[in-house]
């Protein structure tokens, strides 16, 4: 049985795409490894693809070894998460880049290999407020942000500002102004449920290491400045914790 013959293919909405790209889509993965533009390789390989006049940007995953496959047996593989987030957070009023399809290759019942394909959304991310004088306006419109997402019962598993990007730069509306990426790790409470502060703050730790940069936003969160001492202290004992457990650990496993 050929590896095709082993993929499973869900998408959304193929029946309104041209043909092309219906065709483009259920091509993958074998044109993926010798066509397309490269954007990024690293632990994942990005790719641009242009067919029937439109830009589609596709997205491989880490192949997995036989271990970390197993890993995968009776989970959603990160594909799919990264699809079927996508959708729920458009849902909710957040903007990330438009989700077409994602395609799971199984050997048998273990995950090998998986794509997830968009449509493009070229931004500059945030990294650019890591500067000594970064704007104190862009602070508070991120801030204003981040404060939305979590409201929204989203918690983006890797949340940072490498992964959040500046779409609109004329927008003063956070939710016109920015996007997010990258959010096969997300955590989506109920609609109507918040999180609790706990919550709050492991999802925040790592938005940025400039622990100046990391309290400045969570002081401009729009919420009674008590509630924000709260977050501000409950946030950086949980970083702080981190930081202790790295040690330790780098301690035992460099000898």
């Amino acid at each position: 049985m050929t590896r095709q013959s082993h993929s499973q293919l869900y998408r959304s909405g193929l029946s309104a795409l041209s043909p092309q790209l219906s065709a483009f889509i259920s091509a993958l993965p074998a044109s993926f490894e010798t066509g397309g533009r490269g954007i990024y390789t690293g632990r994942n390989t990005l790719k641009s693809f242009r067919i029937d006049g439109r830009e589609l940007i596709v997205k491989r995953y880490r192949r997995l070894s036989f271990a970390r496959s197993l890993l995968y047996l009776g989970r959603t593989s990160k594909a799919r998460r990264a699809y079927e987030y996508a959708h729920e957070y458009l849902r909710r009023g957040i903007r990330t880049p438009e989700p077409l399809a994602y395609i799971d290759i199984r050997r048998g019942p273990l995950l090998h290999d998986s794509y997830f394909i968009s449509l493009p959304l070229y931004a500059p991310d945030l990294t650019t407020l890591r500067r000594p004088d970064y704007d104190s306006h862009e602070v508070a419109l991120l801030s204003r942000f981040v404060y939305e997402l979590q409201q929204r019962g989203l918690l983006h598993g890797d949340l940072n500002l490498t992964n959040i990007l500046l779409a609109d730069a004329t927008a003063c509306d956070p939710l016109r102004r920015y996007a997010v990426i990258d959010l096969n790790r997300s955590r989506i409470l109920p609609s109507g449920k918040l999180p609790t502060l706990s919550q709050r703050s492991t999802n925040l730790m790592r938005l940025t290491h400039r622990r100046d940069l990391l309290r400045a936003i969570l002081r401009s969160f729009p919420q009674l400045p008590a509630h924000n001492t709260r977050l501000i202290t409950q946030t950086f004992r949980q970083l702080f914790r981190l930081e202790a457990r790295k040690r330790f650990l780098h301690r035992i496993f460099s000898h």
